[in-house]
C-alpha cells in the first residue's frame, strides 16, 4: 500500500504572519489586574501591510474583557517592552478596537473614563487607534516578539516585567 502525504499549506498573495499567545500570572503579579491573557492574530505582508486582526481574551480579578483589533496599517520595529532585548515587535498603528465583556461592562456602569470619538452601543464600546493612542490608553506594540515558531519566557503580558509568577507562550508562523 502506498503512503500518500498531502503538500503542505501554502496561501496565495502576500505572506501573512499567524500569532497565537497564552499567558498567565499568579495572583499578585504586575499584569494589570489581569491573571489570562489567549489571542489570535494576523499580519498580511512581509514587514508591515494594511491588513490586520487580532482577539484577545482576557481574564482576571477584575473580571473578564475581550478585545478585538482590525488593523488598516501595521509594521515591525524594535519593541517597548519586548521580552527579548533588540527584537522586532508587531505594531498595530491604524485601525479600530472593539472592547465587549463583563469587566467593559463595569467600566461604563462606573462612569469610566472614554476617550473621545468612541462608540458606545450596549456593552461594546468601538474606538479608533489614533483616538486611543492620543488619549494614551492604547500603546501599538503587540508586545509579540518577531521570533518564528514557538517562544516562552516569564514575561508578565501587558507590562514587559519579567516575574517568575508568569507565563508568556508564543507560536509565530509566516505563511507565504
Amino acid at each position: 500500500m502506498a503512503m500518500v502525504v498531502a503538500p503542505g499549506a501554502r496561501a496565495s498573495g502576500p505572506p501573512t504572519w499567524q500569532l497565537a499567545v497564552s499567558a498567565m500570572c499568579s495572583d499578585g503579579a504586575v499584569c494589570g489586574g489581569f491573571t489570562t491573557l489567549s489571542s489570535a492574530c494576523t499580519f498580511a505582508g512581509a514587514t508591515s501591510g494594511s491588513a490586520a486582526s487580532c482577539h484577545l481574551l482576557l481574564i482576571g480579578s477584575i473580571g473578564i474583557a475581550t478585545e478585538s483589533i482590525s488593523g488598516t496599517a501595521w509594521d515591525m520595529e524594535p519593541g517597548l517592552l519586548t521580552p527579548v532585548a533588540g527584537a522586532n515587535d508587531f505594531f498595530i498603528t491604524d485601525g479600530t478596537i472593539t472592547y465587549a465583556g463583563p469587566a467593559i461592562v463595569g467600566f461604563i456602569a462606573t462612569g469610566g473614563p472614554q476617550a473621545i470619538g468612541c462608540t458606545i452601543v450596549g456593552k461594546t464600546i468601538t474606538c479608533a487607534i489614533p483616538v486611543l493612542e492620543a488619549a494614551t490608553l492604547y500603546a501599538p506594540d503587540a508586545l509579540a516578539p518577531v521570533i518564528l515558531g514557538h517562544y516562552a519566557s516569564n514575561v508578565c503580558f501587558g507590562t514587559g516585567i519579567v516575574d517568575p509568577s508568569c507565563s508568556f507562550n508564543q507560536q509565530l508562523t509566516l505563511v507565504s
